[in-house]
């Protein structure tokens, strides 16, 4: 800080010469070039000086062009004495005018500024400033601005195209808002989101022996006695027989007896094993800010073919159309959108801490649909199934938290037998069958904050290498030969 010893001897001898340099106060005075106004001076000492060559000489330390109203001058009779540190000359000016009763008027156009008396029932000049912001939104800024106000004159305007507000305030009021905006338009804070969906799959299927339900199961049945292309005859016990087309017996005495058509025997060997085993992996990332909910989602959208009949033409039925919709929205919630989902809210908090609002979630669309008949017309939609975790966590920057417990295990087991066939020893095996599997699912969820700096931007050596890492995948195993479409290279060593 430089000190400006030539301010503190100009005041000295103003005091001590008196009115010696008084000079004439319709005269505007030379700015002093070596001082700017917004310099700080360690110390001014005005001792039992004139008030107007006090003002006189500040105004020249501060750089400010100033001519006195003449009856300001002619008040102007009383000598002042202070002391103060720190203080730019401007302000210690502007004390100096509000302590005794006088103010000053700046002109713009001019760039020369009035000294006249204070009135007191005058209300204070307002002022206006354009403030640009650099990191906060000025319509977001607006309302905090608004609320400061302790003048019910004072206004705020919003430019959000240049992100500026315009404040129209008193001067006190005026510093007491930029102020307020210094502490508010910071540098936001940024958080690393690092997620990891891990998704294992495991259904294992085993089917044996002869399932006879196409025979057995929902099947008509024609009774009685008939013959095979003959003609009806009489029986008193049973009236008139005719001959439908299914073979059947004539014999008198025999009572109803049901048939079967070679086309309604059917029965299915089954003998397999199966096993579908599958492992997902998902790993997003994204930088938010502080405070502000951010998505990271791999999904698709599975189309919905839905009919709909057309208006109906003169002499014909009415026309239909397929209709495919690829986005069915039942609660705020698109139910046909099926992947892997992460909603997540991060706020730091002291030290190194950040609270985290997680909503992840994984859907997909099941392999069976759901049936249903209506008015004898079967119709089928697709089901999709859902998990989802809603909680809230704090851990530190740099800790990974494991979201887990989402295990859905089901066993299911199916056995199919003819009724005392089935339970002959030996032949029975040709006339049962059974059929188990099991579908396990495990799903593990882990997210990783960390707060990020400025520095982590820069391109030097020393910054944290997770801005640049790629995900660490699992190696592919080749296939072999035999389990491989691709057509062999016969060039190349291949391993069966």
């Amino acid at each position: 800080m430089k000190i400006k010893s030539g301010l503190l001897l100009a005041l000295v001898f103003a005091a001590s010469t008196g009115g010696s340099i008084a000079q004439d106060t319709n005269t505007a005075t030379t700015p002093a070039a070596s001082a700017p106004t917004s310099e700080v001076m360690p110390l001014i000492v005005i001792d039992d000086a004139p008030l107007s060559d006090a003002i006189r000489n500040l105004a020249r330390q501060a750089g400010i062009n100033l001519l006195f109203d003449p009856a300001a001058a002619a008040a102007m009779t009383n000598d002042v004495s202070f002391r103060l540190e720190n203080i730019t000359a401007e302000d210690a000016m502007q004390a100096l005018l509000d302590n005794n009763g006088f103010q000053i008027v700046h002109d713009p156009k001019t760039k020369i500024s009035r000294v006249t008396t204070k009135d007191p029932a005058a209300l204070e000049p307002l002022i206006t400033q354009v403030i640009t912001l650099k990191y906060s939104h000025a319509t977001n800024m607006m309302p905090i601005v608004t609320a400061s106000f302790t003048q019910p004159r004072s206004r705020v305007l919003p430019d959000a195209k240049n992100n500026q507000l315009v404040v129209l305030a008193t001067a006190a009021e005026m510093q007491n808002i930029t102020n307020t905006i210094a502490q508010l338009d910071i540098s936001p804070r940024q958080v690393l989101i690092e997620a990891r969906f891990i998704e294992t799959f495991h259904n294992p299927q085993t089917a044996k022996g002869i399932n006879w339900a196409g025979t057995a199961r929902n099947r008509e049945v024609s009774f009685g006695n008939t013959v095979v292309g003959g003609q009806g005859f009489g029986d008193p016990g049973f009236g008139t027989i005719g001959s439908p087309g299914i073979i059947g017996s004539t014999a008198r005495g025999f009572g109803p007896i049901a048939f079967l058509n070679t086309e309604q025997l059917s029965a299915t060997l089954n003998f397999f094993n199966s096993d579908n085993q599958t492992e997902t992996l998902s790993t997003p990332r994204a930088v938010a800010l502080d405070g502000q909910p951010t998505e990271l989602a791999v999904v698709r959208n599975v189309p919905v073919l839905e009919q709909e009949q057309g208006a109906a033409g003169t002499g014909g039925s009415p026309p239909t159309a397929v209709k495919v919709r690829y986005e069915i929205i039942v609660g705020g919630t698109i139910i046909n959108e099926v992947g892997v989902r992460l909603l997540v809210t991060p706020r730091i908090y002291a030290g190194s801490n950040v609270f985290l609002d997680l909503k992840p979630e994984i859907s997909q669309r099941e392999t069976i649909d759901a049936v249903q008949t209506f008015d004898n017309n079967e119709f089928s939609a697709p089901i999709f199934s859902r998990r989802r975790i809603t909680t809230q966590a704090m851990v530190p920057s740099g800790t990974t938290l494991v979201l887990g417990g989402l295990i859905s295990d089901q066993n299911i087991q199916d056995k199919t037998k003819v009724p005392i066939l089935g339970d002959v020893p030996g032949l029975g095996r040709a006339f049962r069958s059974s059929s188990k599997s099991r579908t396990k699912q495990h799903l593990l969820i882990f997210v990783t904050p960390t707060i990020l700096d400025n520095d982590d931007y820069l391109p030097s050596p020393e910054n944290r290498e997770f801005l640049h890492q790629k995900p660490i995948d699992k190696p592919d195993k080749p296939w072999a030969s035999w389990d491989n479409a691709e057509p062999r290279d016969w060039t190349k060593s291949t391993d069966y």
